[in-house]
């Protein structure tokens, strides 16, 4: 199944959606209102900083992966409307990854398929997201090369439940680290 098949089916209704100018800035975090998968087009709140934007990126929070669209802005009474376009993963060699500044907290290690409640929440800031990864930056020690781990971010007051997996970590001085992590959903594989 292709991609646009896939989404198509998805309702974003109440999911919250990062929004970035062509420059990869972040502009808002908003609410998605309304979700026509037919028109593919979303609903957000009008915000001022949207005002003299035309054209975006914008990321999808959605569990166990985020989604990533190119968007049209269009002003829709006392709201915005926004069309939706798939990345052409042919022309995007690399994935985009969007610039955030979210806090989050790992709930549990699994190992086995189970998960394994810590005694201690682990907090940590998530720097960067991507459809199938993000990048976090916590103490030194945090997180090794292999975890698998359950970890939860709050935006705007809805919590999102995702599953990473450490595929690197870069020391970052004095004592934090910066981990790379993949999406994956809770069998293993990773998120598509």
């Amino acid at each position: 199944m292709n991609e646009t098949n896939r989404n198509s089916n998805k309702d974003f209704t109440n999911c919250n959606v990062l929004i970035y100018d062509e420059e990869d800035n972040l502009l808002v975090n908003a609410q998605i209102w309304e979700h026509d998968t037919k028109e593919r087009s979303i609903v957000i709140q009008d915000w001022p900083e949207l005002a003299n934007v035309k054209r975006c990126k914008l990321l999808v929070l959605t569990a166990p992966m985020p989604y990533s669209y190119l968007g049209t802005i269009h002003k829709d009474a006392f709201r915005k409307l926004i069309r939706l376009y798939e990345e052409n993963m042919e022309e995007n060699r690399k994935e985009i990854r969007y610039k955030i500044d979210l806090q989050g907290s790992i709930e549990s290690l699994i190992y086995d398929g189970k998960s394994y409640p810590l005694h201690t929440e682990l907090q940590v800031q998530i720097v960067n997201i991507s459809k199938s990864g993000m990048r976090i930056y916590a103490k030194d020690g945090t997180l090794n090369i292999g975890d698998t781990f359950q970890i939860n971010i709050s935006i705007s007051g809805n919590d999102k439940l995702l599953v990473g997996k450490v595929v690197n970590d870069r020391h970052m001085p004095p004592d934090h680290s910066e981990y790379g992590c993949k999406l994956i959903n809770l069998d293993g594989e990773q998120s598509e």
